[in-house]
């Protein structure tokens, strides 16, 4: 047994962990706005065997192909289900593995978590390991700390759809298979695999091909051969295969249902989407002051001293390459060596272009990095203190002087197993969220989960098939279709809604739009003013949701 204590160990800190959320997600937690639209996707294809979302935003429902509330084409089929819809900016690498579970547990609120929960486990299950195993006991110490200090960073993503700790999975099994296997055909290619799974899952891990890339040219620099040529060749196959199934999917479809129209307009949604804000380059433009403030994203996961953390974060890694053989060809160094190497340059190529060139400056966009930065960190200072102090309790006293210094005064930490409703309110409210005035995390809200409970009962024992619910605007209460199991319209289509089939018209607002929330985006009086101009009866009211029956279009 004690042969396997790396492995026991870190499964154990991963389950208690993992139980941890699960306490948390059944105490306080819906589903978000976002996550609900695309968990709708998984649904769908798990019941219908269609890739498409329960939010129809077209204007226009006699036609297609039709722009409408995100000045996009999209395509609708008759019953309103929009079809790969570019503002789904979750990946099949998610979706489809969701879609499974669907198909072998069913439906049911621990189901729409279900995917998202097991790639959380098995991310903190193998990055726990491959700490422990590669750098040692205070390595795994600092690391399995620090994640569990900071439940913001992993609380949202463990059981809702973003899927950013899915993509580093994917990731980071692909980083360990060319780092273990990088001339072996069969483990290439996985690799090559893995890394493109975590594109197909969030595009922003495209980092790691140019990594790559640079690896297998230095490779040929040193000594070009038939061996290394295959193993890029492999790799490179291994990359684009997931993306080349899913497209060739998304062709046949839309072609074969729709029309090959349907496909290119899809494409040119995809390309607007992707223009708009997903790059950062069509639009950048040096803010001195912008970049500084994405320069300190780790206050976001409790470091006050970002930029001294940089410095001693850099330091570490810079020493510990220092140390290790760099004069051997690249492909005969120790695995554990291609792992810092790797894992690093994906680090600071991501780093970089979240800091200098990405429009937003939101923590998710850089997950991936400070979730791998978390464990190079781990792992490098622990490999300093090491060198420097023999016993181990000298090694534990110097890392927490140094851990507090840079970190004394934050807010960020929490060691406690549960949270109440005060500490979640506290992690919702705008100072906590928008720290450095940037997006932080967590990066939504945390839905209350009886509220959201409660209107999905009355949908479901209130309203029947033929009645049609419409959002408002841009707010599309995407997170509550997937979960009553009907299509929502844009309140635009009202007017082409046809009574006469013997439904009601109903209007929802969620909690970005009602209820004394911290935030919603629209004033106080919100709720009262669509009332007295749209409705006609009060159907339903809490904190979070409100529903009623429209007047006729005529009256509106």
């Amino acid at each position: 047994m004690y042969k396997h204590y790396k492995i026991i160990a870190s499964v154990l800190f991963a389950l208690l962990f993992s139980l941890r959320i699960v306490f948390f997600a059944s105490e306080h937690a819906g589903i978000e706005h976002d996550s609900g639209w695309y968990m709708g996707v998984a649904k769908n294809l798990a019941l219908r065997g269609i890739y498409a979302s329960y939010t129809n935003t077209q204007f226009d429902l006699q036609q297609t192909i039709n722009s409408g509330v995100h000045q996009l084409p999209a395509i609708h089929d008759s019953e309103g289900f929009n079809y790969f819809y570019p503002g789904i900016t979750v990946g099949p690498g998610w979706v489809i593995p969701q879609a499974l579970c669907y198909k072998i547990f069913g439906e049911g609120w621990w189901q729409n978590r279900a995917f998202s929960l097991l790639a959380m486990f098995a991310l903190i299950t193998l990055a726990a390991l491959v700490v422990l195993h590669m750098a040692g006991v205070t390595a795994f110490t600092i690391f399995a700390l620090w994640i569990w200090l900071t439940p913001v960073m992993s609380f949202a993503y463990a059981y809702e759809s973003f899927a950013e700790h899915v993509a580093t999975l994917y990731l980071l099994v692909s980083i360990l298979l060319f780092c273990k296997f990088p001339l072996k055909r069969s483990g290439i290619f996985l690799s090559g695999i893995f890394a493109g799974l975590a594109f197909q899952t969030k595009t922003l891990t495209v980092f790691i091909v140019a990594v790559y890339a640079v690896f297998y040219l230095w490779w040929f620099y040193k000594n070009f051969c038939k061996e290394r040529l295959l193993a890029a060749i492999l790799m490179a196959m291994g990359i684009v295969l997931p993306t080349f199934v899913y497209e060739l999917y998304r062709f046949v479809y839309l072609t074969y249902s729709f029309s090959y129209d349907a496909y290119l307009a899809n494409n040119q949604a995809a390309a607007i989407t992707f223009s708009r804000g997903g790059s950062g380059i069509d639009n950048f433009h040096f803010d001195w002051n912008f970049i500084w403030k994405k320069l300190l994203f780790w206050e976001d996961i409790g470091v006050e001293r970002s930029v001294l953390f940089w410095g001693v974060l850099l330091s570490c890694i810079g020493r510990l390459l220092f140390s290790l053989r760099l004069q051997l060809r690249l492909h005969e160094l120790p695995a554990h060596f291609k792992f810092y190497l790797v894992t690093t340059s994906f680090i600071l190529l991501q780093s970089f272009w979240f800091i200098v060139i990405s429009p937003n400056g939101w923590f998710r966009h850089v997950w991936y990095a400070a979730f791998l930065g978390m464990m190079i960190f781990a792992m490098s200072f622990s490999a300093l203190l090491t060198t420097l102090f023999k016993k181990r309790v000298f090694q534990y006293v110097a890392a927490a002087l140094v851990l507090v210094g840079l970190s004394f005064g934050t807010q960020k930490f929490y060691l406690k197993f549960l949270f109440s409703k005060a500490d979640v309110q506290y992690w919702n409210s705008h100072s906590f969220r928008f720290s450095r005035s940037l997006m932080g995390l967590p990066s939504h809200p945390f839905i209350n989960l009886q509220e959201q409970m409660e209107v999905v009962s009355f949908i479901q024992k209130n309203l029947g098939d033929k009645d049609r619910i419409f959002y408002l605007n841009q707010y599309l209460s995407a997170e509550l279709s997937p979960l009553v199991d009907k299509v929502f319209f844009s309140l635009q289509t009202y007017p082409q809604f046809r009574p006469s089939l013997g439904g009601r018209a109903v209007l929802v607002l969620n909690s970005y739009v009602h209820g004394m929330n911290s935030w919603r985006f629209t004033p106080s009086n919100f709720t009262e003013m669509v009332q007295n101009q749209l409705c006609q009866e009060l159907l339903f009211n809490n904190n979070s949701y409100f529903l009623c029956s429209l007047k006729t279009p005529t009256h509106l």
